[in-house]
């Protein structure tokens, strides 16, 4: 837990120094890698609503970059988190008939 919260500030602190290099490919290239890996710590902690949020952001700022590898990881993430909640969405739809 420490470790996670370390994890945390750290990628929040490179995020902030990322979002501040105005208009400058790499740091809108490092935004979107950092709210990628932020996703991921939210996404283990089933808070799906915040990571979509994360996944969206990612790629805004890879399209910014121009990063066509990013766009298509991050929109493949940002895909399997949607249909994960479709379908645990469905179960607990069929539980409830």
């Amino acid at each position: 837990m420490i470790q996670e919260k370390e994890t945390l500030g750290w990628l929040q602190k490179g995020l902030s120094i990322a979002k501040n290099g105005d208009k400058n490919r790499d740091c809108d290239e490092c935004a979107g890698v950092i709210l990628n890996n932020l996703r991921l710590i939210h996404e283990r902690r089933e808070n799906n609503e915040l990571a979509v949020s994360l996944y969206n952001n990612a790629i805004e700022f890879a399209e910014k970059a121009l990063d066509f590898i990013g766009i298509k990881d991050f929109t493949r993430n940002l895909n399997r988190v949607r249909i994960r909640e479709e379908n645990s969405e469905q179960v607990s739809m069929k539980q409830y008939k």
